[in-house]
């Protein structure tokens, strides 16, 4: 089920969607350096891992810049499909250490083949979800509001579960994390 979401270009059409309304909220504010009105600076990234017939749009980052001569402070919106400086959709990063296997250090054959994600890579993302996420105050927060209770084991395949399990869908567990990748000091 979530191998075909990750192939589908309007799904990604759907998260630039959510980014573009997360943005313009975001450009409605002020500079929190200086109080100074936001420009936009958005520019083109070459994220990872989205399907080969995806819209040039959607590799739009919405960027804003304060316009107050002395300030001219940087502001990224925040973004349900970006991840900090991560090459890879936020998405791949959620659902591809979800799919795998979990007797395995691998992802499926068929995930690693079709999103080029080395293993290395991936390997990276299952010791951030197992021992970096675990650590930090947004989830020792966020897990108490989770029904059931939510262990840090099988993170972060616990989560979809949950989420799955509400009925409340795909988009609703990115919104949920969007929360984390927008959480101060956090690193992902």
């Amino acid at each position: 089920m979530y191998e075909k979401i990750l192939t589908d270009p309007i799904f990604y059409l759907l998260l630039f969607k959510i980014d573009s309304d997360l943005a313009k909220k975001s450009h409605r504010g002020v500079c929190k350096a200086c109080g100074g009105k936001l420009d936009w600076a958005n520019y083109l990234r070459k994220p990872r891992g989205g399907p080969l017939n995806l819209e040039k749009q959607c590799s739009i980052r919405f960027s804003l810049c304060c316009r107050s001569d002395g300030c001219r402070k940087r502001l990224l919106a925040p973004s349900i499909r970006f991840w900090g400086r991560r090459v890879y959709f936020s998405v791949l990063f959620s659902l591809i250490t979800t799919l795998s296997n979990r007797s395995t250090a691998d992802p499926p054959p068929i995930l690693r083949n079709k999103f080029n994600v080395s293993h290395q890579t991936f390997l990276r993302w299952k010791k951030w979800w197992k021992e970096i996420f675990p650590t930090t105050v947004f989830w020792q927060q966020a897990k108490s509001l989770i029904i059931g209770g939510e262990t840090n084991e099988d993170l972060p395949g616990s989560l979809f579960q949950v989420f799955e399990k509400l009925h409340t869908g795909k988009v609703v567990i990115l919104k949920f994390l969007l929360f984390l990748n927008s959480s101060d000091g956090l690193s992902v």
